[in-house]
């Protein structure tokens, strides 16, 4: 068994993004991508997926019956087979049932379904609607899909990307399992997080192969070649506006309930001017239903005793007065963003708060905007649309857009996602230095210790939609 590559090459829109790759591996064909954000991984998998036309040769034995590709973000339909959604769907009980469930698109090979759906433990996920689905939830059911159709080779895009500690142990063990069962797989994820069976790793860096061997020695090459490298740190132009109110945030005894399941149960937290928040759970714990009620994107926040900067949800705001205080990224924002926007409509849709640019920005608001860009070292991207470039380059966009208008309130719901470990510890040193200068708030989730920044000082820990520790 083995694989091998000869001068692999593609060139996507009339740009080289994999330039003459070379490499093969005698006896496993089970592979770790690692590299920069924007180094081409992604571009690779699809290539070896037959997604993507590609020049050179790519050889592969056995000869492979089926290849799947895993993306990283899961896109499904509603049930009309459309791609229409919305960013609040999922928490309107009138559109959240518009996928079909779980059980409704794995319908079929019964035997292989109840073997893989044991495996992977979604039995009491089955009943979901695709929408409702935590991210290690959908993961899961990308895989069983993926299996389904019985393939030689699984290609997987970061699967790991979304997932709490425990959800990458469960599914490395898982993904073990699937390798034992005679089917290969190649995939791009962070150094950590690379699985024990995978013995085989190549590091590349804007489409050039940098080292291949060992996944020990590449890990290595790898933290070297990274060693070398420095990200320039910028003046970051953030002008806080100053508020008046002590208390930005506020729930008292706050649950929300789908269907008599309750995601959240008896909240009572606040949040005070300056604080800086880190919210952590499990997958599934209420983390993101809990940022949607601060967000003004949860209609159940009417019915809760819940107030955003001094005045108490259903007083006579609108969402449009509180949304421009915050500051907000999050995958699933980005996953619902206006596919067709540039780098700069995306950064200044920011200034309002829309999913896509509608309105002409003011020549104080262009400057702004170009500021920010220049400051997030994306100028040379100013003018691409936001879905053609790289999924870490891409929520390095959507950070910017959080911070374009320098709101008082940041909530950052895993900002690093996808964000190789130099642009991570960018990120946090922004943070940190922002936080020195300004008192801004903020709240900030991350399934990774290293990623969270210095100037968090509180801690909220959800279970099962209750508060089970806070500090």
């Amino acid at each position: 068994m083995g694989i091998a590559l000869n001068k692999m090459s593609v060139a996507l829109r009339g740009k080289q993004v994999l330039d003459a790759l070379s490499f093969s591996f005698e006896r496993s064909c089970s592979l770790a991508v690692i590299g920069p954000t924007g180094s081409g991984k992604t571009t690779l998998l699809k290539a070896l997926a037959g997604q993507l036309f590609s020049q050179g040769s790519y050889k592969y034995t056995p000869i492979m019956k089926k290849t799947v590709f895993v993306d990283q973000q899961h896109r499904f339909t509603t049930k009309q087979n459309t791609r229409e959604f919305y960013y609040q769907q999922r928490f309107n009980s009138t559109d959240s049932t518009a996928t079909i469930t779980v059980a409704e698109l794995l319908a079929g090979d019964t035997k292989h379904l109840h073997k893989w759906r044991d495996q992977f433990g979604i039995a009491s996920s089955m009943h979901k609607p695709l929408i409702q689905l935590s991210n290690g939830e959908s993961k899961r059911v990308q895989l069983i899909q993926a299996l389904l159709s019985q393939p030689n080779l699984l290609v997987m895009d970061h699967p790991f990307a979304g997932m709490d500690k425990e959800g990458r142990k469960e599914l490395t063990s898982q993904l073990e399992c699937v390798n034992h069962e005679g089917i290969d797989i190649i995939m791009s994820c962070d150094p950590s997080d690379i699985p024990g069976f995978i013995d085989n790793s190549i590091v590349i860096d804007q489409g050039k192969l940098i080292f291949s061997g060992s996944t020990t020695e590449a890990i290595a090459a790898y933290q070297s070649f990274l060693s070398t490298k420095v990200i320039p740190q910028s003046i970051l132009p953030y002008r806080c506006r100053e508020l008046s109110v002590a208390t930005f945030i506020e729930m008292h005894n706050v649950s929300v309930v789908y269907a008599n399941r309750h995601v959240l149960k008896g909240i009572h937290w606040n949040l005070e001017k300056g604080e800086k928040w880190c919210i952590k759970g499990k997958n599934g714990s209420g983390k993101t239903t809990l940022l949607s009620l601060i967000t003004a994107d949860h209609p159940q926040a009417y019915s809760n005793h819940v107030s955003l900067f001094g005045k108490k949800r259903g007083s006579g705001e609108s969402i449009w007065d509180i949304k421009k205080n915050i500051g907000y990224v999050s995958p699933e924002l980005h996953l619902h963003f206006d596919r067709s926007a540039t780098v700069y409509e995306t950064v200044a849709s920011g200034l309002y708060d829309t999913i896509g640019l509608f309105k002409k920005p003011s020549p104080d608001e262009q400057a702004t905007v170009l500021e920010w860009i220049s400051a997030m070292g994306l100028e040379r991207y100013i003018d691409c649309p936001l879905f053609q470039l790289s999924l870490g380059t891409q929520r390095l966009v959507m950070l910017t857009r959080a911070f374009v208008k320098s709101p008082p309130l940041l909530i950052l719901d895993e900002p690093c996602q996808g964000l190789d470990a130099l642009q991570t510890k960018k990120i946090r040193d922004m943070l940190d230095s922002i936080s020195q200068i300004i008192e801004l708030s903020m709240v900030y989730v991350s399934h990774y210790e290293e990623d969270i920044p210095s100037c968090i000082t509180h801690f909220l820990t959800l279970e099962n939609g209750c508060i089970v520790s806070e500090s």
